[in-house]
């Protein structure tokens, strides 16, 4: 079996209540080179389980499904979220994605 191939749990990995502290669009590529096409968004959380570390969340589709203002920091959950590894010169790196995201009700 391949590092690459691992199924992670991820909701038991970030664990409770992620924070959502940015919105960043997300573009596609072609032959190296960064288009204007877009290809969804990538919503950054804060994981107060692990000090307060970032993750990076794709998910796909023109539209954001969540919005937040500068002075915002909601929590938030995931639907579908995935999570692999993989390697780069640096060494491991965390991908993630999910299906959706909404706020969680207080």
């Amino acid at each position: 079996m391949k590092v690459n191939e691992l199924k992670i749990d991820a909701l038991a990995s970030i664990g409770p209540n992620p924070i959502l502290v940015d919105i960043v669009p997300s573009y596609i590529y072609e032959n190296g080179h960064r288009t204007e096409k877009l290809s969804g968004y990538r919503y950054v959380v804060a994981l107060p389980a692990h000090s307060l570390d970032k993750l990076s969340v794709k998910i796909e589709g023109d539209k954001m499904l969540i919005e937040r203002s500068e002075d915002e920091f909601p929590v938030v959950e995931f639907d579908g979220l995935e999570m692999s590894l993989y390697w780069t010169p640096t060494g491991y790196q965390v991908s993630a994605r999910a299906s959706g995201i909404r706020r969680c009700e207080e």
